[in-house]
Parts: C-alpha cells; sequence; structure tokens
C-alpha cells in the first residue's frame, strides 16, 4: 500500500489512530494554531463567504451531495468531515494527514489539509504560486476550472500518479491560504463521490 502527503502537509512524525485523540498530539508547536482532527461531530453551522467578489457565472457549481459526517478535521480557516470508517493519521503543525485502508483494493485513501497565514487576498497570485510548486513537486497536476464551494471560490488542480487519482483545491480565506488534497486509487468506483462528500461538509471560519 501506498500513502502520499502532499498540498501544505508536512513530513509525518506520528501515526496513530485518530479516536486515541489525534488532536492532542505534539509537543513543542509553533505559535501559529495547530490544525487538528477530532472525534467529536459537531452540528452544522451557517457558512461565511470570504470577502472577495462574488465569483462569475463561468464558476462551476458545487455538486449537491449529502455532506460527510465522520470525524472532523478543523484548520484556521476552515473545517469539515472525514467520510466514515477508520481514519489513520498525523498532525504536525498546521497539516493533517490522514489514510483509510481500501481492503478490496489493498490500498489507501488519503486526505491531508494544512493552511497557514498569508498577507494577500489575491487569489489568481495564491493560485499561480501554487501552480508553479506543483510543477515543480506534482508535474502530473494540471488546472481545471476554479470552483464556488460555501460562497469561497477554489482553485482545482487534478491529474494521474501512477495508478493513483489525485484531486487538490486551494484557495485563500479568513487571513489564510488553504490546501486540501485527496488521493486514491483510480480503480475504487467511489474515490470521486467521498471527495465530493467532505468537500459538502466544509464550514468556513468567520475570521
Amino acid at each position: 500500500m501506498r500513502s502520499r502527503v502532499v498540498g501544505l502537509a508536512l513530513p509525518l512524525a506520528l501515526s496513530v489512530p485518530l479516536a486515541a485523540g489525534l488532536a492532542g498530539c505534539g509537543g513543542d508547536e509553533p505559535e501559529e494554531p495547530s490544525a487538528t482532527v477530532s472525534s467529536t461531530v459537531s452540528p452544522s453551522a451557517s457558512t461565511t463567504p470570504d470577502d472577495r467578489d462574488s465569483p462569475g457565472e463561468s464558476s462551476p457549481p458545487t455538486p449537491s451531495v449529502a455532506p460527510a459526517t465522520g470525524q472532523l478535521v478543523e484548520l484556521q480557516s476552515l473545517s469539515f468531515h472525514l467520510t466514515e470508517g477508520e481514519w489513520i493519521g498525523s498532525r504536525v503543525g498546521i497539516s493533517v494527514a490522514v489514510s483509510q485502508e481500501l481492503d478490496d483494493l489493498v490500498d489507501l485513501f488519503n486526505v491531508s489539509a494544512g493552511d497557514i497565514a498569508t498577507t494577500t487576498t489575491d487569489f489568481e497570485e495564491v493560485k499561480e504560486v501554487a501552480a508553479n510548486g506543483n510543477k515543480q513537486t506534482d508535474p502530473f497536476l494540471e488546472i481545471a476550472d476554479d470552483r464556488v464551494i460555501g460562497g469561497v471560490d477554489v482553485w482545482v488542480f487534478t491529474g494521474k500518479d501512477g495508478d493513483h487519482t489525485v484531486y487538490e483545491i486551494g484557495g485563500v480565506h479568513g487571513g489564510h491560504t488553504f490546501t486540501l488534497t485527496f488521493d486514491w486509487p483510480t480503480a475504487w468506483a467511489e474515490g470521486e463521490q467521498r471527495v465530493e462528500e467532505m468537500l459538502a461538509s466544509i464550514e468556513w471560519s468567520q475570521g
């Protein structure tokens, strides 16, 4: 099996069952509040869109799917729920990386998420920086159409890495640049649906 950490995720320092208290791991941490994963599912709250201009009519609408209701991942700019099932993962500073075993395929479904404080609010500028970074580290990723999730514009990079599909979104919200990356075996028919369920569960910070 393989595990792939992408986007803003930092090198993994540990690997433990999420239910064992992943959010509390890590001793000396930077002053920037850390990303956390919680096994407590909180009720959905209303979302607050970014203060940037509303996206144009050309932006694809967010698909209508039932939001994931599994364990909660919290960053500074957003939170979202994982899909149901057992996840193994770790937290390092501002980043979270988790994986779920797919027994039928003897493979992994990987999710990584992170954000970092930024002084820019220019979506296109940050997107260009991310795209240039991917050219160096993940040249197989291609720029797809931007999306709107809960009133916030996000960029999309996607592509095939061997026998895996990689789908990455990112953007700027609440003074942070954020990235969520999903990596699953292309042969897994449920992969895209699971990703959409997690994206549908995103709630944006009020800051």
